[in-house]
């Protein structure tokens, strides 16, 4: 195990952060006692640096997905100005500062440096908690803006469930509920998008998330994978967020990745360069709550 990496524990749940890359979860798994050791995020490799951010449960600030503007993609457009935007934000590449670390849980902060001011010019403090308790794991998010002018945002996580989550069955006999709601798409590289009415249905995690589903309008607070051949299932909810999460991402990396993405957003991909995205103004904090669960299912 990496020596780097913060352990947080709660009766028979264990969770892993690593703050050098982007306060990133690690893996968080929980004993279900006869049905075994539940894993549910998957991990990445904890002996090497990472060369992706394919597990755990990358933040995604402050621009979930792409963005891109005519002068091309990576790219968002503030006052006139043309500025960088790397997919899916800064936050995921940055060093984040340890506030306080319990048995329980540890606490991170990410403030800007001089580098990510180039891509996101304001001042603004974003803090968050991994905490252990009775419901499971929860992430407590705060956005809080510390300078004299508002400014656009989007936020998303980005949980990697592991699939299966037990020992038993393979990705094939996991399966995840899609509510009915506006499925976002785009011709161009998200520059512009559609919607399209997307009809309730529950999809195999081998073989229909062969690429990212965007949905808005759902009205759904959590999604959950069920995996049969285990009897368990996996949810991600935020129920409990005082800010809400209007879109939900589901993806994967192939049919034979080991995992399932279950990703809450406020916003659909390129939110920086459309006038409707959230805002934050000087002195207000959003705080925001995702919690991973885990329960038995027949």
């Amino acid at each position: 195990m990496n020596p780097r990496l913060i352990q947080i524990g709660h009766g028979g749940k264990r969770a892993w952060v690593y703050p050098e890359h982007g306060f990133q979860l690690y893996g968080f798994e929980q004993d279900m006692g006869a049905a075994g050791t539940a894993a549910m995020v998957h991990e990445g490799d904890t002996l090497h640096e990472p060369a992706d951010r394919r597990y755990g449960n990358p933040v995604l600030f402050p621009n979930p997905g792409a963005a891109v503007t005519s002068h091309g993609p990576d790219t968002w457009a503030w006052k006139e100005k043309i500025l960088t935007m790397p997919f899916h934000g800064v936050a995921r590449n940055l060093y984040w500062h340890v506030l306080e670390i319990g048995k329980e849980f540890v606490t991170g902060e990410l403030v800007p440096n001089s580098s990510s001011l180039v891509a996101f010019p304001f001042p603004y403090r974003l803090r968050m908690t991994y905490r252990l308790d009775d419901r499971g794991l929860v992430l407590d998010a705060e956005l809080e803006n510390t300078g004299k002018e508002g400014f656009p945002y989007a936020l998303g996580f980005h949980p990697y469930i592991r699939a299966p989550l037990g020992v038993r069955g393979r990705v094939a006999d996991c399966s995840v509920a899609l509510p009915p709601g506006v499925e976002l798409k785009s011709q161009n590289g998200w520059e512009t998008m559609t919607g399209q009415r997307f009809e309730a249905k529950r999809i195999r995690a081998d073989e229909e998330i062969v690429t990212s589903i965007i949905l808005a309008e759902t009205k759904a607070r959590h999604l959950e994978l069920e995996d049969h051949a285990n009897g368990l299932a996996a949810r991600v909810s935020v129920e409990g967020s005082e800010k809400d999460f209007p879109v939900w991402v589901v993806w994967s990396e192939s049919p034979q990745a080991q995992f399932v993405c279950l990703e809450p957003w406020t916003d659909g991909p390129n939110a920086l360069n459309r006038r409707e995205t959230r805002r934050c103004e000087p002195g207000q904090v959003h705080r925001y709550q995702m919690v991973i669960s885990v329960r038995k299912i027949g």
